[in-house]
């Protein structure tokens, strides 16, 4: 998965960039990290781009926040 097609799975999804790190389970600064991914910075790596293709298909994590306001 490339960095933009990482973006424009998170936009097609209406969700900041702290809302997909949360969604995705990403410790510390989620919003840092899909920021760097979405840069080219870090490699997105195996898992990320698994979970991240899941949720596009409509799979939700137990920890998945279910209304905006819970992903803030």
């Amino acid at each position: 998965m490339t960095p933009k097609e990482f973006r424009r799975i998170r936009h097609q999804l209406g969700l900041s960039a702290n809302q997909m790190g949360t969604a995705l389970g990403l410790r510390g600064d989620p919003g840092r990290t899909v920021r760097r991914y979405e840069a080219g910075d870090i490699e997105i790596s195996g898992p990320v781009q698994t979970a991240m293709l899941a949720i596009q298909q409509g799979f939700r994590p137990p920890w998945y926040p279910q209304t905006k306001e819970e992903m803030d």
